[in-house]
């Protein structure tokens, strides 16, 4: 990766994080780098963690098609010290570990401070899917679900406009690039985390 694309991933990282926070209302440790071209921030609502690995992912291939990141979410106390490098608690050591222990072709995992391994293995099963679905995204897929996956509620139409293209050219990429099946599954995993 050349310098002006990791500098494009990180402003891409930063405002994608950002608009979370705003569109979602919750509390964020923001971007901070770490070995380069590694990255870490903290979001204090784990039911968004999905919709965030699927954002994450499209900020970065609206860089380039071909760039990818290794996503490990670790949910859990912490301890919030003036960065996340600085944060400590089980959040960041089962992210840390998650990160470690990823394969090669691994780009999504999930972990949780509970005893329940069976539920953990379940989520994992919806993150490595959510991963394989959303891998091959193009640019114009990625920018896509940004506008779709970046808001509470927003239809093809209002996509449509805010990207100044056909509804029909919106839906046509939302399909291609597994939007309803990704969706769905963001839908019910957030609403797990209500019961």
């Amino acid at each position: 990766m050349s310098g002006i694309q990791i500098e494009g991933v990180f402003q891409q990282l930063d405002a994608c994080v950002h608009s979370v926070a705003k569109e979602f209302d919750v509390e964020i440790i923001p971007v901070e780098r770490f070995r380069g071209d590694g990255w870490q921030f903290g979001l204090s609502s784990p039911e968004l963690s999905l919709r965030v690995c699927l954002l994450v992912r499209a900020a970065v291939k609206q860089v380039d098609k071909s760039l990818d990141s290794r996503i490990s979410i670790g949910v859990g106390r912490a301890s919030i010290g003036a960065s996340t490098g600085s944060s400590d608690g089980p959040a960041f050591l089962l992210s840390g570990r998650g990160l470690d222990s990823m394969s090669k072709r691994d780009r999504f995992r999930f972990d949780q401070d509970i005893e329940d391994r069976r539920l953990i293995d379940l989520i994992q099963a919806t993150f490595g899917l959510a991963d394989a679905l959303s891998s091959g995204w193009t640019v114009r897929q990625a920018e896509v679900f940004s506008l779709l996956g970046g808001r509470r509620e927003t239809t093809l139409r209002e996509a449509a406009e805010t990207d100044g293209t056909s509804y029909q050219q919106v839906q046509k990429l939302f399909a291609r690039g597994d939007g309803p099946a990704l969706n769905e599954a963001i839908r019910l995993f957030e609403r797990s985390w209500q019961s």
